[in-house]
């Protein structure tokens, strides 16, 4: 027992990482495009922070829907005009976190 805040600690720091390979993948994609999905990536976590403050569940399931969505997006590869729909849902997301959910 003495050992796992060590160990949720070590989670915790992994489940808020971006996403490696994403980062790993940018010659898929322009440094420019790759930077505004790592910003993304950064805003979503700070907005889910604002919005399920004091709510520990809703802060760690949040936690793992974004970063399962960044992962099982990480190779996206294909037009310009497609990776951008994705970079829009990010900036979407972002803004139902911040403005539209009423809890």
């Amino acid at each position: 027992k003495h050992n796992q805040p060590n160990e949720q600690a070590g989670q915790a720091q992994l489940a808020i990482r971006p996403p490696l390979l994403l980062i790993a993948s940018t010659h898929r994609m322009s440094s420019s495009t790759a930077l505004r999905a790592l910003s993304g990536y950064r805003r979503l976590f700070r907005a889910r922070k604002q919005l399920f403050t004091g709510d520990e569940r809703a802060l760690r399931e949040s936690r793992f829907a974004i970063r399962a969505e960044f992962d099982k997006n990480k190779t996206i590869t294909g037009p310009p005009e497609h990776i951008e729909g994705f970079l829009s849902m990010i900036d979407e997301a972002e803004d139902m976190l911040l403005h539209d959910i009423s809890i």
